[in-house]
């Protein structure tokens, strides 16, 4: 029976490779999109906004609405939608019509999130760390080949808008894999409806510590340097991420997670002395041993609640919007100094790990 879940969370993760493929092609292309239709660089600001901010605030409702329909179908729907929205901004005649493509897209993503993650610790309950690292470890292949494409797609001069649609394409491709999986029980999605504030803080001051990759490329000298900086950390991330969570079931997630943060500390320090190759070497093998096991040990908090899933998965979402907000503003404000910034967040995150794992909290309905 383990070896025919890790089957179905491996669909799954084939699921997120499609998707994300898609993502990463439709990336590079958005402020093309804006400004062919009469957009401003004002405009560019406020869809990459609209994409940070959107998941997390649907997280919140989409556990709710995967108790309801189930995991199964909720994720089916999720993957139609995030597939239509990419055609969608194919198609886009006017700003607004762009505007509410992308929003479908980030909705999909939203909803899918809780519903999924729960599937996903219901299907391997004494392997979590290995089951979210398969469907990590895939996600995060088929960004890399979304990435790829992209820039080579571009390079040969293809229509933004052929590669739009092969993006949307890519899109409901993932809801193909999903179709193979079977669906979860309903009491075991309900299994579990309670959560602790303390374990919300724990995965807000994570997402928070865990600078996006996004802002580290910033600090680069010009495009090209970016580019290969952006590469190695991928590599390195998708080479570490499922040994990752081998390792958290093995040894244990705490652990694991202890060793993110000392991994996000040191990075921090090399990126304050301008150190980027290990630099960005240092915290891929940070994000992945972070993204690999922090949401298996929500699940071992939590059982297989989708609304649990959903609270928490919007924590993250917030912790990750506030934290870019906070150190993008710090670096041009401070420079390299503003690396302190993660390295007091870990700290408090270190510490919150130590008060969870030690004593019992205290719960809250949702």
């Amino acid at each position: 029976m383990a070896r025919s879940n890790k089957k179905y969370v491996a669909y799954m993760g084939l699921a997120s490779f499609f998707n994300d493929a898609g993502t990463e092609l439709l990336t590079p292309l958005l402020p093309a999109f804006v400004f062919a239709l009469g957009g401003t660089e004002f405009l560019v600001g406020v869809i990459s906004a609209i994409k940070e901010a959107l998941p997390p605030l649907v997280n919140f409702v989409g556990g709710y609405i995967g108790e309801r329909f189930g995991a199964k179908r909720t994720t089916l729907l999720s993957y139609i939608l995030s597939g239509l929205g990419k055609l969608g901004v194919a198609l886009s005649t006017s700003l607004a019509w762009l505007f509410s493509a992308i929003s479908l897209d980030r909705i999909g993503k939203g909803i899918r999130g809780p519903a999924r993650d729960s599937w996903i610790s219901a299907l391997m309950p004494r392997k979590r760390g290995e089951g979210f690292a398969i469907r990590q470890f895939l996600d995060s292949a088929g960004a890399l080949l979304g990435s790829l494409l992209a820039a080579y797609l571009i390079s040969i001069a293809v229509p933004i808008k052929n590669i739009a649609i092969l993006a949307g394409l890519f899109g409901l491709a993932g809801a193909i894999p999903i179709y193979f999986v079977p669906a979860m029980e309903k009491k075991l999605l309900k299994a579990e409806i309670s959560v602790s504030l303390s374990y919300a803080a724990f995965v807000f001051l994570m997402y928070f510590t865990a600078f996006g990759v996004v802002i580290a490329i910033s600090l680069a000298e010009n495009v090209f340097e970016g580019a290969t900086l952006f590469i190695l950390y991928n590599i390195v991330y998708v080479l570490s991420v499922y040994p990752a969570g081998l390792l958290a079931d093995k040894w244990g997630k705490e652990k694991i997670l202890s060793l993110a943060l000392i991994f996000f500390v040191i990075a921090s320090l090399l990126f304050m002395n301008s150190l980027l190759i290990y630099a960005f070497a240092v915290f891929a093998l940070g994000y992945a041993s972070f993204k690999s096991n922090l949401k298996a040990i929500v699940g071992d908090w939590i059982g297989t609640s989708a609304k649990g899933f959903g609270f928490l998965e919007g924590a993250m979402g917030l912790g990750a919007l506030t934290g870019n907000i906070v150190l993008g503003w710090a670096i041009q404000q401070y420079g390299g100094n503003a690396f302190y910034i993660p390295i007091a967040s870990a700290i408090l995150s270190f510490a919150l790990l130590i008060m969870l794992s030690r004593k019992k909290v205290k719960k809250i309905s949702i």
